[in-house]
């Protein structure tokens, strides 16, 4: 029993050797595939490296952007509201005018001394003017 015994040893042997065999001639291309592998997800890892510096350059660039299309918008509208207010400071202006030459025509249409007067002044003025002419 001892030469079975012997036997089924080498036999172990010999499987284990074959076995050890094929994980090495797996292994060999399975190594190169996965240094492949692995170089390709370095380069990858690099350009999203890249991708990253540029999202953050352009985030940069729109918030800046953001920031002066919002002072732009602001200065737009304080002079549009500028502008209004003027508007509205020009018709006070005109209707307190307004109000001004009708109290002084309604005075000076009350007084009839003024009005003789200005009659005298305008005849005055308009006989300067023909004999300059």
């Amino acid at each position: 029993m001892n030469g079975w015994l012997f036997v089924a040893l080498i036999l172990v042997i010999i499987a284990l050797v074959i076995f050890i065999g094929s994980i090495v001639v797996i292994i060999g291309p399975v190594k190169k595939t996965l240094t492949i592998l692995l170089t390709y997800v370095n380069n990858i890892q690099k350009q999203m490296e890249g991708i990253q510096i540029q999202m953050t350059a352009l985030t940069t660039t729109m918030d800046r952007m953001n920031r002066d299309v919002q002072f732009k918008k602001d200065s737009v509208q304080s002079v549009v509201t500028n502008v209004k207010q003027v508007g509205m400071n020009v018709m006070a202006l005109k209707d307190s005018s307004q109000q001004a030459t009708m109290n002084v025509v309604k005075r000076a249409n009350q007084d009839e001394a003024r009005k003789a007067q200005t009659e005298q002044w305008k005849n005055t003025a308009l006989g300067i003017l023909k004999r300059n002419a």
